[in-house]
């Protein structure tokens, strides 16, 4: 057993390492988010972060499909426990930090000088772990990473099934384009192509006929899931904007609102749409570069996706 835990010291240390340095980044980015969101207390950050996220979704949703469709996703299946679940594993950093904070200044052997400079990177390392150990709550750390995994398992999950559903269509398309392409064009072919070739004709037409049917089966879904971001973004525009102007005490009459809202958001998912398609789903200067991090999200996640990683 203690041989078993030695082995486990480096890899401990070097998880410490990292989460020394990933952990002050994630806390500062949180508190900087928290301040900006109290100053902009008087301009109701809430409907602030819709405005932004439905115009994000309306008029770029489509171009980060699988982004899109883990969010969505994520929304459905139990955004609230991964937020709480979040809170806790901050919480728990929080009293581990202040326990380590402590225990660097405690001088047990009474030499002048914090008992943590005379230790070895091992015995630091171990030091460490038993602090955060005694200072943390082990039943909250559990339940909450817990809950981030079975969010993201069902988020994996849901993602995976629609490619899944994706290839199926494709297969299924190409098996009928394949049967009229071999009766028909497979002849014709064989005409051209010299004899010791002819072989290769009708799995090259099959090969084309399921590639074809695979490609038209991506861009309907594609098309699908940009319909539904723009509708999806332009509800949560119309409804932001309807709460900015509640705010603003600036109220619609009720005969009219239901008409209004329907026609606003009907309007704006129309033009997201038209938008999105008439630019072959490709995003001009500077817009490519503004979001190029969610482009490579929207890419790692399509990969994890399509390979099962």
């Amino acid at each position: 057993m203690e041989e078993a835990l030695a082995r486990l010291v480096p890899a401990f240390q070097t998880l410490g390492s990292v989460l020394d340095r990933l952990a002050p980044l994630l806390v500062w980015l949180a508190e900087h988010l928290q301040s900006a969101l109290a100053k902009l207390g008087q301009w109701h950050a809430d409907v602030l972060f819709k405005c932004i996220l439905g115009a994000c979704m309306l008029f770029f949703g489509g171009y980060f499909p699988t982004l899109i469709s883990a969010v969505e996703a994520y929304r459905i299946c139990g955004w609230k426990t991964t937020k709480q679940c979040l809170l806790d594993l901050y919480e728990s950093y929080r009293v581990a930090k202040a326990a380590s904070e402590k225990d660097d200044k405690l001088d047990e052997d009474k030499d002048g000088q914090p008992d943590v400079l005379s230790l070895s990177a091992k015995e630091l390392a171990a030091r460490k772990l038993k602090v955060a150990m005694k200072a943390t709550d082990p039943d909250k750390v559990m339940y909450a990473t817990i809950g981030l995994w079975a969010g993201f398992s069902a988020v994996a999950a849901t993602l995976r099934m629609k490619f899944a559903r994706f290839i199926t269509l494709g297969g299924a398309i190409g098996d009928t384009v394949t049967s009229f392409l071999i009766p028909t064009v497979g002849p014709p072919a064989k005409k051209i192509v010299p004899m010791e070739f002819h072989k290769w004709v009708d799995p090259g037409l099959s090969v084309l006929g399921h590639g074809l049917a695979i490609l038209v089966s991506y861009l309907v879904q594609r098309i699908i899931g940009t319909i539904h971001s723009a509708i999806r973004g332009a509800e949560m525009l119309c409804g932001a904007l309807l709460m900015a102007a509640h705010y603003r005490n600036m109220h619609i009459p009720e005969e009219f609102k239901v008409l209004v809202v329907t026609a606003s958001t009907v309007g704006l998912a129309l033009l997201g749409l038209w938008m999105q398609i008439s630019s072959g789903f490709s995003l001009s200067f500077p817009w490519n570069l503004m979001l190029m991090p969610l482009r490579f999200l929207d890419w790692l996640l399509y990969v994890f996706v399509s390979t099962g990683v």
